[in-house]
């Protein structure tokens, strides 16, 4: 299975002017076991997925958040050397379609590699997680192109924090 797991702002935004993240913090602590049921998700996940922009940004982290599994950069480029525990390898969307089928890959983004599973049908779930501001610039989750395609809405829940987290399945 694969779950594309991510927070937006109202606008659909994944990252303000310059990739800034500073936005994601008003989300706070709350919801399911106090992180809005991450801790849990991830570790039910046994490999993570990044864009290599999406890459760029998260590799500034300290520590390293997507460590304790496989992660893979999905990147054309053949010179990056890897923070932690990344590998990076040009999509394949044979190989994620067998990938998919043994084990739960967690789709983290950004907007291309998002593009990448959707146009190949590989996203089986969305866990959306939209945060009560607006960007205004910044990377889309959705960029042009994205094709149409019906969703199921499986839950939604609203938090006190204004956060509101929508799960959507494949209709």
């Amino acid at each position: 299975m694969v779950t594309l797991y991510i927070a937006v702002s109202i606008d659909g935004r994944i990252a303000g002017e310059d990739d800034d993240l500073s936005w994601l913090e008003l989300a706070g602590s709350g919801g399911r076991d106090g992180d809005y049921g991450y801790s849990a998700f991830h570790h039910s996940v046994d490999v993570t997925v990044l864009g290599r922009g999406t890459w760029d940004v998260c590799k500034r982290f300290d520590p390293w958040p997507y460590s304790g599994g496989e992660c893979v950069v999905i990147t054309r480029r053949t010179d990056l050397v890897p923070v932690a525990n990344e590998s990076f390898e040009p999509f394949d969307a044979d190989r994620w379609r067998e990938r998919k089928a043994r084990e739960h890959v967690y789709l983290c983004g950004g907007g291309g590699v998002t593009k990448l599973f959707l146009d190949a049908e590989l996203v089986d779930r969305m866990e959306i997680a939209t945060l009560p501001v607006i960007l205004g610039k910044g990377p889309s989750l959705f960029l042009d192109g994205v094709p149409a395609r019906k969703w199921k809405l499986e839950s939604s829940e609203a938090f006190a924090s204004g956060v509101v987290q929508s799960v959507y399945v494949k209709a």
